[in-house]
């Protein structure tokens, strides 16, 4: 995970108020220095002064436009400033991703055993009926396949069922909050 490392330039880019104020605007979104003069009722060389002072400790960089004015937005590190979690949400959302595949697979790999639970499902039925010297009709044999097939499952598969479900759900809710904070 990328971390934000504080140097001495950084560390004084951020000890003056106006400074980190400068950073919350940019924050929102790309801004000329007139606009940031103008928000932050101060002066347009002391606005400027900062933003030298924000672009070289790289927290903020120059963005010439097609016309006359030069924008200010923050760089990858101006954004770490106000925006850790997301690389956090990104990890968390990649380990929920690889859980609920794992999951996902370990249930397909158990349902397709679970032809072989019906035939020996089957196959304890009828050495039961033998062992009791009984001849069942098919319908009984039926129902009782039936009963123990869904015991077997519903026993066996209710627990990585419902581990699949919640880590999908945790991984959509991840991935929707990455992609919230992405379109700031």
């Amino acid at each position: 995970m990328s971390e934000l490392i504080l140097e001495q330039k950084k560390l004084k880019a951020l000890s003056v108020e106006s400074r980190v104020n400068i950073l919350k605007q940019l924050d929102k979104r790309r801004y000329t220095l007139s606009e940031l003069s103008e928000s932050l009722k101060m002066s347009k060389p002391t606005i400027k002064e900062h933003l030298d002072i924000l672009e070289d400790a790289g927290f903020v960089k120059k963005l010439p436009s097609e016309n006359k004015w030069i924008y200010y937005e923050l760089t990858k590190d101006g954004q770490k400033v106000f925006r850790p979690q997301d690389t956090k949400i990104l990890f968390m959302f990649c380990l929920s991703f690889v859980a609920t595949i794992l999951v996902g697979i370990y249930m397909i790999v158990g349902f397709t055993g679970f032809a072989q639970t019906k035939s020996f499902v089957q196959d304890q039925i009828l050495q039961k009926s033998a062992d009791a010297g009984t001849l069942m009709t098919t319908s009984v044999t039926a129902t009782e396949v039936t009963n123990a097939m869904v015991e077997s499952v519903s026993s066996r598969y209710l627990v990585p069922l419902v581990v699949f479900i919640v880590l999908f759900l945790i991984t959509v809710i991840l991935l929707i909050r990455y992609m919230r904070y992405k379109r700031r």
